[in-house]
């Protein structure tokens, strides 16, 4: 089904689907980020090793977002940006020092 998808889309716009197992949309052959007919949003980024950088964007983009819709007075913007960016970093650390706790402390008690 996504095969057939892809081949789709890549006729549409004039660029043919790679065979299975080609490492198409990896990076494997040109072996940089973004390799030669690369396609946004249908062909996955080679991230792996650096997946946890994409957090910081992600939490301030939805920051704008959300402080776009809810503030009352844009004078202060960017300041109340600034502050909800640095309190779901924050939230999202303490998670994951929770997380560990719970994981590699409490449970090993437990057993």
């Amino acid at each position: 089904m996504i095969g057939t998808w892809a081949s789709t889309v890549g006729a549409a716009y004039g660029t043919a689907a790679a065979p299975a197992g080609a490492g198409a949309g990896t990076g494997a052959a040109s072996g940089g980020l973004f390799p030669p007919g690369w396609t946004p949003f249908i062909d996955p980024l080679n991230l792996h090793d650096h997946w946890w950088l994409t957090i910081i964007p992600l939490i301030v983009l939805v920051s704008i977002a959300y402080k776009a819709i809810r503030t009352k007075d844009l004078s202060t913007y960017w300041k109340q940006v600034a502050v909800m960016s640095v309190q779901v970093f924050a939230g999202m650390i303490a998670l994951a020092v929770l997380t560990f706790l719970i994981v590699e402390v409490a449970i090993p008690v437990l057993e």
